[in-house]
């Protein structure tokens, strides 16, 4: 995207249609899916009891946080996903600047990570935002995670629909559009269920550069 994007601005949340166009897209289809069955097999593994034991407690802290339909796929060097990883950091490549356009210098919270919600999961209500312990607290800031920014790698699902209730907003973006939005209480959001097929988004954090 170039600095002529034009921004769709609902109260405060901003969509980018097209973000990653739809050739790119077809091209990390295979990627999706194939990063999926690593999952099951990861899985299988579990289940068998042939992974480290670091490596099954990652697996069941997943479970815990998110349950049984929604998996976050791995980046690590022995997960298989490599090229997807690599991939989706190549089409996302401007995100960066495109949030810094309306927001200012941003930087991000952590490595990217690559969201699969399956049929029947959903995202109750909550904000992203984290406040420091006391004590803990920067002297410029007193918030972790300024920004989010999520983008869709796919659309070929049902329901899974992204919900502000606070703005009445509610968005079922297309493949390939990036949405971003502050962290506040404001910005309380979740995701309906998805009723048919798998969902693949891309989540990210941002916090504005102390001075």
């Amino acid at each position: 995207m170039d600095s002529d994007t034009k921004y769709l601005t609902m109260d405060g949340v901003h969509v980018i249609p097209n973000f990653i166009e739809k050739e790119s897209l077809d091209e990390l289809k295979p990627l999706l899916l194939n990063g999926l069955d690593n999952w099951y097999l990861h899985l299988e593994k579990a289940e068998n009891k042939t992974l480290s034991a670091m490596e099954i407690a990652k697996i069941k802290q997943n479970k815990a946080t998110y349950g049984n339909n929604i998996l976050k796929l791995d980046h690590s060097e022995k997960s298989g996903n490599k090229d997807l990883y690599d991939a989706v950091a190549k089409y996302m490549a401007n995100d960066k600047h495109e949030i810094e356009h309306l927001f200012g210098e941003i930087q991000p919270e952590d490595k990217f990570g690559i969201t699969v919600m399956l049929t029947g999961s959903l995202i109750t209500p909550h904000t992203d935002e984290q406040v420091f312990p006391q004590g803990l607290r920067t002297v410029n800031k007193m918030t972790l995670r300024d920004i989010t920014s999520v983008c869709y790698l796919n659309d070929d699902y049902e329901g899974g629909e992204l919900c502000f209730d606070l703005l009445g907003i509610k968005i079922k973006p297309k493949a390939g559009t990036l949405v971003f939005f502050p962290t506040p209480k404001r910005y309380k959001h979740s995701v309906t269920t998805v009723t048919n097929g798998q969902r693949f988004s891309v989540s990210k954090f941002w916090n504005f550069k102390s001075s």
